[in-house]
């Protein structure tokens, strides 16, 4: 999710006091992909719940190194076919204001 937060503009250049916003010390881990293998850019991936493909029960995050001649993209490249009633980004909005969390 974006914010307006410049020091956490790339998860490699993170604070160490905002470490916390990297789970699983991912922001070492980017930044040891960029001296140790001199990746130009890092994915974190996490995917959680059924809905998302998650492969085992529990919470973990990939870290993938990335370069600008790599030929992989993480990104998706079509829109979900979920449909739902009324704005999805409003609906999103009021769940995020009242503090509510589906399923917990």
């Amino acid at each position: 999710m974006g914010g307006p937060w410049p020091d956490r503009l790339r998860v490699h250049s993170a604070r160490p006091s905002r470490s916390r916003a990297h789970p699983g010390g991912a922001d070492r881990l980017a930044r040891a992909m960029r001296s140790g293998l001199n990746a130009t850019g890092v994915n974190v991936l996490n995917a959680s719940g059924p809905g998302s493909e998650q492969s085992v029960p529990h919470l973990h995050f990939h870290a993938v190194p990335r370069w600008p001649d790599d030929g992989i993209s993480t990104w998706p490249t079509g829109q979900s076919q979920h449909r739902f009633d009324g704005d999805p980004a409003a609906r999103l909005a009021d769940a995020l204001t009242a503090g509510k969390h589906h399923g917990s």
